[in-house]
């Protein structure tokens, strides 16, 4: 594949024109220009649609280029339909922008510390702001070129710039062209949405999370054999309602409570002790459910009619029996004769043991939700501070440099 040549910036102007989708850019520098002029070059002509396309894809962001490449590389007929910008938000407000940012932060960074590593600059180096992003504009445009429409078209790709929507189960219209196709691809992202403002703090979602998943792991704790399915995802569900919410809001509060040179520490060992409190409860879980299932399974057998003296026996197999089908093999192999008669009343038996096991486990549920709400009771939370307050606060202290 040849590269395609890069497109040259048009002439300066002093704004973006003021009906072109990119108009929100700014300022209309030389590299802004060079960006719309890879990425939504004003003199595009969209082509001309022959026959069906094995592959329409909407959207040219991240997903919607390699999409189109990957199956044009194939052979495949692909158009590319986009109506704002070719390469998305990874190209012009996310990962390359972003990037560019850090390393700046980074440099600054290094000449506030260089005196630990015994380096002296001069006092009161500043960080120029508005150069900073001169100089992500100036390599965000070197960048567009990868995914300029001209690239995209030279790979073999037809290119529409401008809004699609379908028109019927096999075809889209791009402006007064349509597009006819076997195969389409919707990659055109998402928008945050902002919520209704509510009096609900992470402390009172907290505390009505715990209550939820108390609730939940009660009616867990109550699980036998015959609970019918829809009663136990009921169950599940209630459960699940809890735990959510209870583990959004204790985060949320925890990192809102630190100071802002904590934060990074504080997110950090939160999920430390989240991996931690996982295997512990894994490892207490396992070994709470086999003593259980040991300690339960004589009388559940005996209840399903298995004879005393087999009980004995069957107890001793208890780690067979609590594994996925029950120990059927091996039942069939040591019951034999008359005894084979016995192995439904076994399975039975031993999935009433293993159901009251599982609940003996949510009994663990109910004690970490009843930690957890009194911790959500005492921590208290602090309101959320706004990006000036974080400026003139320790941001701005030489410990976050």
């Amino acid at each position: 594949m040849t590269p395609s040549t890069p497109a040259q910036a048009p002439p300066a102007a002093a704004a973006a024109p003021h009906d072109h989708p990119t108009g929100a850019l700014t300022p209309w520098d030389e590299y802004n220009q060079l960006l719309v002029a890879n990425v939504h070059p004003a003199d595009w002509i969209n082509p001309k649609p022959t026959g069906r396309y094995n592959l329409v894809v909407i959207g040219a962001g991240t997903a919607g280029l390699v999409t189109a490449i990957g199956a044009a590389g194939l052979g495949a007929k692909v158009a590319l339909i986009e109506r704002h910008l070719l390469g998305g938000d990874c190209l012009t407000v996310g990962c390359v922008p972003s990037k560019c940012l850090i390393r700046s932060s980074r440099a600054a960074a290094a000449v506030r510390e260089a005196e630990r590593f015994g380096v002296s600059v001069p006092a009161g180096v500043q960080v120029d702001f508005g150069a900073v992003m001169e100089r992500m504009r100036k390599l965000r445009a070197g960048i567009s070129d990868r995914d300029s429409a001209r690239r995209f078209r030279d790979a073999g790709v037809d290119v529409f710039i401008g809004a699609a929507a379908f028109s019927g189960p096999d075809t889209i219209t791009v402006g007064d062209q349509t597009l006819r196709f076997r195969r389409a691809v919707i990659a055109t992202g998402a928008r945050a949405v902002a919520l209704a403002k509510s009096n609900l703090t992470p402390d009172k979602i907290m505390t009505a999370g715990a209550v939820v998943m108390l609730i939940g792991g009660f009616l867990m704790t109550h699980i036998t054999a015959d609970v019918p399915d829809w009663e136990l995802w009921t169950w599940m569900l209630i459960l699940g309602l809890g735990i959510g919410p209870a583990m959004a809001g204790f985060t949320v509060v925890v990192q809102n409570s630190v100071s802002p040179n904590q934060l990074g520490v504080a997110t950090s060992t939160l999920t430390f002790l989240r991996q931690i409190g996982a295997s512990v409860g894994l490892a207490a879980a396992g070994t709470i459910f086999s003593s259980s299932f040991a300690n339960r399974l004589p009388t559940t057998l005996a209840e399903a009619g298995v004879p005393q003296p087999l009980i004995s026996q069957l107890v001793k197999l208890s780690g067979a029996l609590q594994n996925v089908g029950n120990g059927r093999a091996l039942l069939e192999h040591i019951l034999t004769g008359p005894q084979q008669a016995l192995i439904p009343k076994v399975i039975a038996g031993a999935n009433n043991a293993l159901a009251l096991a599982i609940a003996d486990l949510f009994w663990i549920t109910i004690v970490s939700g009843v930690l957890g709400l009194a911790c959500t009771l005492l921590l208290r939370d602090r309101p959320l501070r706004s990006a000036t307050e974080l400026r003139s606060g320790s941001l701005a202290s030489p410990e976050l440099a």
